[in-house]
């Protein structure tokens, strides 16, 4: 007899193909969480710097950015994205738009590929989408004018690698070393827009380790042998152009300075940090704050413990599953052979976190940790396959329903997270400019007034969530979008100051932070009452 869960994930097949039932749906609720960015009029971090760039000098561009960050095709694409938008709103919004699409294609393809090993489609949608709506994908929804220009094109790539590496139909026409050329060259230009994307494809080579490590032994060893020359030849590039500017006076990217200096200067200081389990904490905040509870205070260095604590959980219930599957395996080296090329992949997932401020435990950038959140995800999803097939009565009909009521709270907590974390902040920001400078109409010189506080005050409270950030208002690129979104000239004078240098101006319009900081506070202090 059927039981619950294997009824639940049935679907009346001569009418409608459940993969594509299943993939329309996960796409309706990818959309239903991430439209706000691309319905919404805001700008956040790097993209208050770089609005209104002109797309001067491209390959110099280029150049710049390959000598001071090794991405050279990040600094061509970049200023040509800016220069197609400009102040305009409804190019900005199609831009963001068709960042959505690709990625709700890359969730897609995702999907596929796993129910193309796996006939459990409601297992594997839940798989998909609990990776989707995790804080680094939030990030890149939010973060998506900024990110297109680095983040989009190197997972593309990296996941066309992938396939092209793994690709069976008529496989005899294509010379391994041909193919293993091709892949290599796919990836290095995949780290040339981004380094820390580039090697999303592990988190579907993982699932092909756990799934079919016995049919393509030799064929994932390649691949892993693929990465990890892309990555040492990436890193002595880099290197070199390191030196060679540093002959000429001048610095590269801050962190890749430091993590390449950490790498060459200070080897067992980062080696000390890589074994340290706890720099890797922040890879574990699976918790979401969806309403009610989405004016959860700052909760400061409490995160840092439940991040380590949900570590700590995760490390345990992988041995506890390894220790079944080595039980109920008739070869327990195929077992442990397998489990050691996933070590492989997670230790690859784990460099640029160690790059990302490589001497101190942080709570790091959402985009640091994707590829190592993707592997857990990975990894979690199959030791309860694994756990099903040894304790079958005990991860039957509450454990599947409580992971899709886990999977549901992620899911809202991803869209409460985005809008308020990201848009609604960053949109009420601009409107709080266009406000105070229709106010003080007409608009000949603009005065800044810094804000004497920076920092969030609710949930979540991450490196590109909820902040009132200092590096953001101090650039002129969001004055003169709203201005130009007034109709009012984008080049006009702007000045930046401190709220105690603060004298009296006659006819220049004055925008005042300290006001909005106040504003923001008291909601809070209401809200919190309430």
């Amino acid at each position: 007899m059927k039981n619950r869960y294997t009824r639940i994930t049935q679907i009346n097949a001569p009418l409608v193909n459940r993969k594509l039932f299943f993939s329309a749906v996960l796409v309706i609720i990818l959309y239903l969480i991430y439209s706000t960015p691309f319905l919404s009029d805001y700008l956040i971090n790097d993209e208050w710097v770089n609005i209104g760039m002109r797309a001067l000098d491209v390959s110099g561009r280029a150049k710049d950015s390959f000598l001071t960050s090794g991405r050279g095709l990040f600094g061509m694409l970049e200023p040509i994205v800016y220069e197609f938008v400009g102040y305009s709103l409804v190019r900005i919004q199609l831009v963001r738009f068709i960042y959505f699409s690709l990625i709700a294609c890359l969730a897609m393809n995702l999907f596929l590929f796993i129910s193309n090993r796996s006939k459990n489609y409601l297992h594997n949608f839940l798989v998909v989408l609990l990776l989707f709506v995790q804080l680094p994908f939030q990030g890149q929804m939010g973060y998506s004018l900024q990110l297109i220009s680095n983040g989009l094109p190197s997972l593309l790539l990296g996941v066309l690698a992938f396939h092209v590496h793994f690709f069976n139909r008529n496989n005899e026409n294509i010379y391994i070393f041909t193919r293993s050329i091709i892949v290599l060259l796919l990836l290095i230009l995949a780290i040339q827009f981004s380094p820390v994307y580039a090697y999303f494809s592990l988190i579907f080579l993982v699932y092909l380790i756990l799934t079919e490590w016995k049919q393509r032994q030799k064929s994932i060893l390649l691949y892993l042998f693929i990465i990890i020359c892309s990555f040492l030849f990436s890193i002595i590039i880099y290197k070199l152009s390191l030196d060679y500017i540093h002959t000429i006076g001048r610095q590269g990217y801050f962190i890749g300075e430091h993590a390449l200096s950490s790498l060459f200067n200070r080897p067992a200081e980062l080696l000390s940090q890589a074994i340290n389990p706890l720099s890797y904490w922040s890879a574990f905040k699976f918790w979401s704050f969806p309403f009610p509870i989405n004016n959860t205070p700052n909760i400061g260095s409490l995160r840092r413990v439940a991040g380590s604590c949900a570590l700590a959980v995760w490390v345990l219930f992988v041995y506890v599953s390894l220790r079944t599957e080595v039980f109920i395996r008739v070869n327990k080296n195929v077992a442990l052979s397998k489990w050691l090329a996933v070590l492989i992949c997670i230790a690859v997932s784990l460099l640029p976190i160690l790059a990302d401020y490589s001497d101190s435990i942080n709570d790091h950038r959402p985009h640091i940790t994707l590829v190592l959140i993707g592997i857990v995800i990975v990894i979690s999803f199959d030791c309860i396959n694994v756990l099903r097939l040894r304790y079958g009565a005990l991860f039957s009909r509450y454990i599947n329903y409580g992971l899709i009521l886990f999977v549901v709270a992620s899911c809202f907590g991803a869209q409460s997270n985005v809008y308020r974390g990201i848009v609604n902040g960053s949109a009420s920001q601009l409107d709080f400019i266009r406000t105070e400078l229709v106010n003080s109409r007409p608009i000949k010189r603009v005065v800044v007034i810094l804000p004497d506080w920076y920092g969030c005050l609710v949930e979540p409270c991450d490196p590109w969530f909820g902040r009132v950030s200092s590096y953001t208002l101090a650039q002129h690129g969001g004055y003169r979008y709203a201005l130009a979104s007034l109709g009012e000239n984008p080049n006009v004078e702007i000045v930046f100051i401190e709220k105690n240098k603060f004298k009296s101006i006659e006819n220049w319009s004055m925008i005042d932070w300290n006001k909005y900081v106040l504003v923001r506070k008291l909601n809070f202090n209401f809200l919190q009452k309430n």
